[in-house]
């Protein structure tokens, strides 16, 4: 067994011994002043732990088990462990103070096998000593994602690098990583530039290219990402009416962004950040389009990411609509009783057959728990056989302890909950209200303006056969979606559902559109490539939803099934 040691115990102190499992039962031994909590502990010393709701106690996952006794049980321990592992010593990290000396054990969270779906790009060639290279960067607020591109052939990605973001320490969601910047923005800032130099340093070695053979990177992301990579203040983010320090495009260096990446040749690269839209849909979103260029399909279209934010944009001709709903974190296994992210074991479908619910899980694992796409497929799949109806309520005998879905691995009950329902009910609400929103106001630009008629989006939206939306789905959640197994949600509209052939699962258009961007840069110059982002940019009109009168009532109505 290993054992890391820091300084000598003073006085007034505490001296906690973590166990990490999975790692050859590694024994990390730290000291900490007396009433410190646990998890600022192990956020500080670099001893990752999951803690999706910010260490605010309210999704249970962050864990811990104390060897021996005394440790003093919170309400909000009690909410979310059982007696039997009460009595066994387990804790919730972020609710712990340290009053004295410790023995606690943790479980190391499975980050590295998170699965990160829809990646439609090639991997695991080698680069070319003889060709120059570029590199993106997409940097979503679960997953990282880098790309080795040969330049000037945006078909040629040759290395994909996926990663966690680690800054989820500090809560899964925007909202959380905005506050906690308050008095962590450096802290926040220095992960987000470790994790990514890690998974550029293991791309550049697993595709054997040297650092002198890349010649530019482009990064997106959404705005508060973006805000914390450059240490920007994020509170005005946070706090209507929600304006960015920069969503500009930014002209950079390598030494700018990534300082202490201390390779030879690599400080005077040149980085391209690049813009967004508004607070909430950003830069990832404009490097989507930036990649399908969906308006080359000349009919009306949608791109949509089904993340923590809701992003979509919507257009036809040369007018485009974005904006952004807080369907909140469930698409990402989140905010949920037995949510994980995309991880092998993860359940990930869900259907019912000759009375018995059938389940699927992430690399045919035994289950641990319900991702993003599960938690979907489970509510649809008990709307069909009528345990929940069309408010929402599950049958009498499951409400006090939820409908059970399986065993897990170690035994346990995974079920879902009223709750979790509930949870699921806001999220699907949120995309159907921004969807039905975002295409009326389409469906007005199109019936005011003459020029818009080739176009037919709104003879779409009346129920013309012919002319059904190109529809873009974006980001891993979108790529095991399957429309037909949770129609019965009533989060898309029937147009969506049946836009068949018309639907286009794309994975991480972001990524793409960073590469995209630097091989038009190469090909074409800076000034053609920044040009086409102008132009969408310019042609953009956000829809504020919360501040449509009608949002409040159209969001309850949608919250039936």
């Amino acid at each position: 067994m290993n054992e890391e040691t820091g300084n000598m115990k003073r006085n007034n102190e505490v001296e906690i011994k973590v166990h990490i499992k999975k790692t050859g039962q590694k024994v990390v031994v730290l000291h900490a002043p007396k009433n410190k909590k646990l998890i600022d502990l192990l956020r500080e010393n670099d001893i990752k732990i999951d803690s999706p709701c910010s260490g605010s106690g309210t999704c249970g996952k962050c864990r811990v088990r104390f060897e021996g006794s005394g440790v003093r049980i919170t309400n909000a321990d009690m909410r979310h462990i059982s007696k039997e592992d009460l009595s066994r010593g387990y804790r919730l990290a972020c609710m712990c103070m340290l009053t004295s000396d410790a023995e606690i054990y943790i479980d190391e969270f499975c980050e590295d096998e998170m699965e990160v779906l829809g990646n439609s790009l090639s991997i695991n060639q080698k680069a070319d000593k003889n060709k120059k290279y570029g590199i993106g960067i997409d940097i979503g607020t679960t997953t990282l994602a880098v790309c080795l591109v040969e330049l000037p052939h945006e078909d040629r990605i040759i290395g994909v690098k996926t990663g966690v973001n680690h800054q989820r320490s500090y809560g899964t969601d925007v909202i959380s990583r905005i506050k906690a910047s308050k008095e962590k923005g450096a802290r926040l800032k220095e992960i987000i530039q470790t994790d990514l130099v890690n998974l550029i340093l293991e791309l550049l070695e697993e595709t054997q290219c040297s650092i002198s053979q890349i010649s530019s990177m482009a990064i997106a992301g959404n705005t508060t990402m973006l805000h914390l990579l450059r240490g920007y203040d994020c509170e005005s983010l946070g706090v209507y009416p929600y304006t960015p320090f920069s969503i500009g495009l930014e002209s950079l260096k390598v030494g700018d962004v990534f300082p202490f990446l201390k390779k030879d040749n690599i400080n005077n690269i040149p980085v391209t950040i690049l813009p967004g839209f508004t607070a909430f849909v950003g830069a990832d979103i404009l490097s989507g389009l930036y990649a399908e260029r969906p308006w080359k399909k000349k009919k009306g279209f949608l791109f949509l990411d089904l993340g923590t934010n809701g992003e979509m944009a919507a257009g036809c001709g040369d007018k485009l609509y974005v904006t952004s709903t807080a369907a909140g974190p469930v698409f990402e296994g989140n905010g949920i009783s037995f949510g994980v992210p995309g991880i092998p074991g993860a359940i990930s479908e869900a259907y019912f057959r000759d009375g018995k619910l059938k389940l699927s899980t992430i690399g045919n694992k035994p289950p641990v728990g319900i991702c993003g796409t599960g938690v979907l497929e489970i509510v649809s799949a008990l709307i069909r056989e009528g345990i929940i109806d069309n408010t929402g309520l599950l049958k009498k005998v499951y409400f006090e302890k939820g409908y059970p879905i399986c065993k897990a691995e170690d035994g346990s009950d995974i079920v879902i909950t009223q709750n979790d329902i509930r949870q699921v009910q806001m999220a699907k609400a949120a995309v159907n209200v921004g969807l039905d929103m975002i295409f009326e106001k389409l469906k007005q630009k199109t019936s005011e303006d003459s020029t818009y008629k080739a176009a037919d989006l709104s003879e779409r939206i009346s129920g013309a056969a012919d002319s059904k939306p190109y529809v873009i789905i974006s980001g891993g959640f979108g790529a095991n979606l399957s429309f037909d197994r949770i129609k019965e949600l009533k989060m898309f509209p029937e147009e969506i559902i049946d836009s068949g052939d018309n639907v286009y699962i794309a994975g991480n258009t972001s990524l793409k559109g960073c590469a995209k961007y630097l091989c038009v840069e190469e090909l074409y110059g800076t000034k053609i490539a920044r040009d086409t982002l102008s132009i969408i940019l310019k042609n953009a009109e956000e829809i504020e939803l919360s501040q449509d009168d009608a949002f409040s009532d159209k969001y309850y109505e949608a919250m039936n099934f």
